[in-house]
């Protein structure tokens, strides 16, 4: 995907034309195409048919990034999405439900084949996902882990609580994997009232707490919350700049790291995280 920010991700009903109108009218980063999960078996064939339209006659969505969650490869519709969606230009597949690596080099291939530019994100959602999740980092065009909670929870027997406690660990196991082989990293929204905004923004704050690069969520009203905790506020984008002319300074006096006037240090760890926060938002 282009350089841009990466903030909120918002499942888009494909099916569902005031949905569609919402989420072109929104603030979210990404938007991500559904054909599996929210679209019920009988209108398949149909919001398949609509997103190639989409991407061969024309969108509604401007300039936001576009994704395509298709069904999985082994689903009665995986195939025929796959078919459909690699020859089109979407930023990314968001693909759903992976067991292996070989299945996640299959959808590789398939893009490989269609000469698309496309990126891959992988939904976490099941124990095989993080047992192999090593190995899937490796396929080439995968850039992003996607802590699919809800699906997850599901297939782990698990309860969802607003305290997280539940799913620390493959939260942590996405985060850490995601750093390792420098991908980006999104944890999925789901409070337990979706409309109490205190409780959302103490949510996300969590996520970014975590670790997570972005999060996503099938309700439009998160995506402004999402933004805000996600973007730096004047001072952090400040200090931010300020690390970069001063560690280019440091470095020319042969040195590695240095301590500010607050008494935090700085290495090129943070010298890192500067330079991308300035590219995105300075």
């Amino acid at each position: 995907m282009s350089k841009r920010p990466r903030r909120s991700w918002l499942l888009v009903l494909t099916a569902d034309d005031r949905k569609v109108e919402k989420a072109a009218a929104g603030n979210a980063d990404v938007l991500i195409l559904d054909l599996s999960d929210s679209v019920t078996p009988d209108l398949k064939k149909m919001a398949r048919e609509r997103v190639v339209d989409w991407f061969t006659k024309g969108h509604p969505f401007g300039d936001k990034q576009l994704v395509i969650k298709p069904n999985n490869l082994f689903s009665e519709w995986g195939r025929a999405d796959l078919e459909a969606f690699a020859p089109l230009a979407p930023d990314g597949i968001y693909y759903p439900e992976p067991k292996s690596a070989e299945e996640v080099q299959a959808v590789c291939d398939a893009l490989d084949a269609a000469g698309s530019k496309a990126e891959i994100v992988v939904l976490l959602e099941t124990a095989k996902s993080f047992i192999n999740l090593k190995d899937m980092c490796t396929v080439r065009r995968v850039t992003t882990l996607c802590h699919a909670q809800g699906d997850l929870a599901v297939n782990l027997g698990a309860t969802l609580t607003d305290t997280r406690e539940t799913l620390l660990y493959t939260a942590s196991m996405t985060v850490v994997h995601a750093r390792a082989f420098g991908l980006a990293s999104i944890d999925t929204i789901l409070p337990s009232n979706l409309r109490d905004p205190v409780l959302t923004r103490s949510y996300v704050e969590g996520s970014r707490r975590f670790g997570f690069t972005a999060c996503s969520t099938f309700y439009a009203p998160h995506i402004d919350t999402i933004n805000a905790v996600f973007s730096p506020t004047p001072q952090e984008l400040e200090s931010a700049k300020q690390i970069l002319v001063d560690y280019e300074k440091v470095k020319q006096q042969g040195r590695a790291a240095y301590v500010k006037g607050d008494g935090t240090w700085v290495t090129v760890h943070q010298y890192r995280q500067a330079q991308e926060l300035v590219s995105l938002y300075g």
